[in-house]
């Protein structure tokens, strides 16, 4: 099994318990992804609500130098920028990761922030979190873009930074799906599910899932419960079902966004952990045949980072 995962929170939890991504007692390191044949991991830093935005980035640069320090010079694994990085570390059989943002709130009004974001290794860039924030509303508001936030979003395109949909309005989503689809390049939601599935608010549309793939971007099945299923739990059959909808609708574009180290510790039941998915890898497997799951749990997301990560 090849795992490529679009999304989780644990370099924030570790700068939170200390550790480091090789081995910690968190949902995500490089020791329980040993399993996989392949494995490239897409690191957020999440920009804590307890925080104000300034506090924000600076401990965003704080997190991301001191990875950046540990991950130097490793010979098991590769901090990513490019895509044909990925594609070296992947074919030289080492574990491989790429930056990301959880909320562009950190920008605090300061566009030119977002190239100390690209210089840093960030290409995914998440626009909101919750609530209104400088760039626009997040998906609990009816808010669209601000004119920073279009900005940013602009930017993010000539840069070569990929707006994350995750977390944003239905107004945000339709705006810069439209700005994507004008200038052609691709936009994704790294960790979020089907709303056909579980009319939840963080969950994205059929339509928005179609638009994504027309751009050539992907949607990552995020296993937070919550947005899984409408009961008061869930499993990997509810999961399993997120992706196989995804597969239905179009089998190039769903991915996984696994949101460990996120969600904390209310993970599907038997999902405690990255190391529990090949239970179910074999649930889509058993479904739709070996090609098809790979392409859910690898395929997709590594075709994506390869062909536009720049």
């Amino acid at each position: 099994m090849r795992l490529c995962d679009l999304h989780c929170d644990t370099l924030t939890e570790l700068d939170n318990r200390g550790g480091n991504f090789a081995e910690n007692d968190l949902q995500i390191s490089l020791h329980r992804a040993a399993a996989f044949d392949s494995y490239v991991q897409v690191l957020a830093v999440w920009c804590d609500k307890e925080l104000s935005d300034e506090a924000s980035f600076e401990r965003f640069c704080r997190i991301a130098d001191s990875f950046l320090a540990w991950a130097d010079g490793r010979s098991d694994f590769v901090l990513c920028r490019t895509g044909s990085e990925v594609n070296a570390a992947v074919c030289a059989g080492k574990r491989a990761a790429v930056l990301a943002v959880e909320d562009a709130r950190l920008l605090a009004g300061h566009i030119e922030r977002l190239d100390v974001l690209r210089e840093k290794g960030v290409r995914f860039l998440t626009l909101q979190w919750a609530g209104e924030t400088a760039t626009g509303g997040a998906w609990n508001t009816h808010s669209g873009l601000t004119d920073f936030g279009r900005a940013v979003v602009k930017r993010c395109f000539e840069i070569g930074i990929v707006p994350d949909l995750s977390h944003a309005s239905l107004e945000v989503t339709d705006e810069v799906l439209s700005m994507a689809e004008e200038c052609g390049l691709p936009v994704v939601c790294t960790h979020s599910d089907s709303y056909a599935l579980t009319p939840n608010g963080r969950n994205i549309t059929d339509e928005t899932y179609r638009r994504i793939a027309a751009l050539g971007g992907i949607v990552g099945v995020c296993l937070c419960p919550g947005h899984l299923s409408d009961k008061n739990s869930a499993s990997s059959d509810d999961a399993a079902a997120h992706m196989l909808r995804g597969l239905s609708i179009e089998p190039d574009a769903v991915a996984l966004g696994c949101d460990f180290d996120g969600i904390g510790d209310d993970t599907p039941v038997d999902l405690p952990d990255v190391s529990a998915l090949s239970l179910l890898y074999e649930k889509v497997r058993k479904a739709v045949g070996n090609e098809l799951a790979d392409k859910a749990f690898f395929g997709n997301a590594f075709r994506f980072l390869t062909t536009y990560l720049r």
